[in-house]
């Protein structure tokens, strides 16, 4: 399992890679609309949140319980509260750690 979990980090690595180069190349060569511009722009941030949404709510093959995403959006919470990244890592982790010894999964 940790094979495919580093090659698959080393895929996304390399393709949010490509899209973000592929923006730079094609921009540097071509003249694009502002409304493309923004499009290869969010397309990066959208692989991202694809990809933290698909961790969030499983593990593995199986949808993961109720602790992990209740973490996670108090990390939003915190976020939005604009807490330093430290203080949102802690509130999350504190807040799955809890649940989970609570009882839930």
């Amino acid at each position: 399992m940790h094979g495919s979990l580093i090659v698959g980090i080393a895929i996304l690595a390399l393709c949010t890679y490509a899209l973000r180069m592929s923006g730079t190349l094609l921009g540097a060569k071509r003249e694009f609309s502002e409304e493309t511009e923004k499009l290869l722009g969010v397309g990066t941030t959208t692989l991202l949140v694809a990809v933290a949404a698909t961790a969030t709510l499983f593990d593995g093959n199986s949808v993961d319980g109720w602790a992990r995403p209740m973490g996670v959006l108090a990390a939003l919470v915190a976020t939005v509260c604009r807490m330093p990244i430290i203080g949102v890592v802690v509130t999350a982790a504190a807040v799955t750690a809890g649940l989970r010894l609570a009882g839930m999964s």
